[in-house]
């Protein structure tokens, strides 16, 4: 009987048993095979699905949808066939291989897990040369993750609807979304808009005449306008610029710089480019990434990786040097640094595939999107753009202006992923030459109020702070407008009546679960329970107890 080889995503399946040779039988789980019971009417403690009262042990089920898959794998792994456990090298992947042994059962010793961070052959083989136990260290530190959110859904929600007309739910991540939704919408409601003016002058230049502000003195690299706080004041100031006549060249300075190649897409990079550039929602961002996942267009969709494999990176280059010519390569090759946070399981979001012969048969939307994955993949091993930044100050009187622009001299991977903003040149004048002013324009303005948070924002100030993962940004989105907590004002998310409410309630009677930091500090003491330094039911005790006290508090 063959070895079976599990790993996680299909898309790896082929390169694996390419590696393997004969004598191995590579099959995917496609993600997660077990979960906690999703309720009904049962016993507390069964629908809970753990039982904190006997050491935090769990009853665990198949979700319909995976009961092919698990049958699949029972009948190939048989009773007593070695299975190599191959799933991702985080929590989350020791966690599903864990499942995988309990699942298909037998012997423990039948059972290797093996991780590897790329998919090449001497990876793959070396990984093999060394196979290991599971580590139960990084298993706990999962199933901590995962009771803590079941807990925060099962304890906290039935308060909240108690409490609050017509709310349905909390969870620990989807509460701090709103609460941020929520926050920036009260910020909104209690701005108060400012007058201010600004100045600007019309001067001859070569080239064409230019219109300048006066830049904001306090900082001397500043290109911000000058914000007048009185009319008064502005008028003076234009008034000052009229009777100088002309703005005088005080300093010309032209500066070579580098613009460097972005790094491949995590999911939530992917969700915010596809959000700015195709104007798609993140929820349909990530179907359209599983559909082409799922016809192995490209790897794993939820990463917060930026690494690409060895073998990927040389076929990127490869095609980079034929399509464009040698000099676009980069050298060396770029490598890029994830986020403090990241996990880096999987690789960056790109095609599997990258000869154009090989393009999926993707219409529509999921073509579109596939385009921008490849681009951005491509272009993250190509070389950077060279620039030259030319910056020329003038005054007139008292007042500072400042003409910036910039000169591609080579594009770099910039032919390829053009920046959003086009560059403008500026006059390259001489030190004491004169710009005759032609006209002083005032204008009165107001202060706006901060803007709502799109999805794509959204999602950015999620991961800035590390709350949540970067699988569970699109849902908890979708929960938060399925809810009625927030509504979609054409890209813009807004917090409803309902919404506020809720979050004042729980920020009301659950304070910790609400602060920003608390996620930060359930990471660290994951990471400490992964190293086997801290005891992850003296965490969950913890957190039960504290939970407990709050739900009662605000049941009183």
């Amino acid at each position: 009987m063959p070895t079976l080889v599990v790993v996680e995503s299909p898309a790896k399946c082929r390169t694996i048993q390419r590696c393997l040779g004969r004598g191995y039988l590579v099959r995917a789980s496609l993600g997660h095979l077990r979960d906690l019971p999703a309720g009904g009417r049962r016993k507390r403690a069964v629908a809970l699905g753990i039982d904190p009262e006997d050491g935090w042990k769990a009853t665990w089920e198949v979700p319909a949808g995976k009961r092919d898959v698990v049958k699949d794998l029972r009948r190939l792994a048989g009773r007593k066939g070695a299975v190599v456990l191959a799933t991702d090298c985080d929590r989350e992947g020791e966690a599903i291989a864990w499942h995988l042994q309990k699942l298909l059962g037998g012997p423990a010793a039948r059972f290797s897990r093996v991780t590897f961070n790329e998919i090449t052959e001497p990876a793959i083989r070396g990984a093999f040369r060394e196979p290991r136990r599971l580590d139960m260290a990084l298993v706990r530190a999962q199933l901590t993750r995962r009771f803590v959110d079941r807990l925060v859904g099962w304890r906290v929600s039935p308060a909240l609807v108690r409490s609050v007309n017509e709310a349905r739910s909390a969870g620990r991540v989807q509460s701090v979304a709103l609460r941020l939704v929520v926050e920036r919408e009260r910020e909104i409601g209690a701005f108060a808009p400012r007058p201010y003016w600004e100045v600007a002058a019309s001067v001859d230049a070569p080239g064409g005449p230019v219109s300048l502000p006066p830049v904001d003195g306090r900082d001397p690299k500043s290109l911000e306008p000058r914000r007048f706080l009185s009319e008064a004041e502005a008028r003076a100031a234009a008034e000052a610029v009229r009777e100088a006549g002309a703005l005088r060249v005080v300093s010309v300075s032209s500066t070579p710089a580098l613009r460097r190649a972005h790094p491949p897409f995590t999911t939530s990079s992917l969700q915010q480019a596809a959000s700015a550039r195709l104007k798609l929602t993140v929820g349909r961002t990530m179907e359209l990434a599983q559909s082409l996942y799922e016809s192995v267009a490209i790897t794993y969709m939820r990463t917060d990786s930026v690494n690409v494999s060895a073998e990927a990176a040389a076929a990127l280059r490869k095609q980079i040097a034929e399509v464009h010519g040698a000099e676009y390569v980069a050298d060396p090759p770029n490598r890029f640094k994830a986020a403090g946070n990241a996990q880096e399981a999987h690789e960056a979001i790109r095609p599997t595939a990258f000869d154009p012969r090989r393009r999926p048969s993707a219409e529509g939307d999921a073509a579109r999107l596939y385009e921008l994955i490849s681009r951005r993949a491509t272009q993250s091993q190509m070389a950077p753009a060279r620039i030259r930044k030319d910056r020329v100050e003038a005054v007139a009187g008292p007042w500072r202006f400042v003409l910036a622009g910039v000169v591609v001299l080579f594009p770099g991977f910039e032919a390829l992923w053009p920046p959003e903003r086009e560059d403008v040149s500026v006059p390259l004048l001489e030190k004491g030459a004169l710009l005759r002013v032609v006209d002083v324009a005032l204008a009165a303005k107001r202060t706006k109020a901060p803007k709502r948070f799109t999805q794509a924002t959204l999602v950015r100030e999620l991961e800035k702070r590390g709350i949540g993962r970067p699988s569970t940004y699109a849902q908890t989105i979708e929960v938060l407008l399925e809810r009625g907590y927030v509504e979609a004002r054409l890209r813009d998310l807004a917090a409803t009546p309902l919404g506020d409410r809720a979050a004042r309630w729980l920020m009301r009677h659950f304070p910790e679960l609400l602060d920003y930091s608390f996620t930060a500090d359930l990471e660290r003491q994951l990471d400490e329970i992964a190293a086997g330094s801290r005891e992850w039911t003296a965490v969950l005790d913890a957190f039960h107890r504290r939970l407990l006290a709050q739900v009662e508090s605000a049941s009183a």
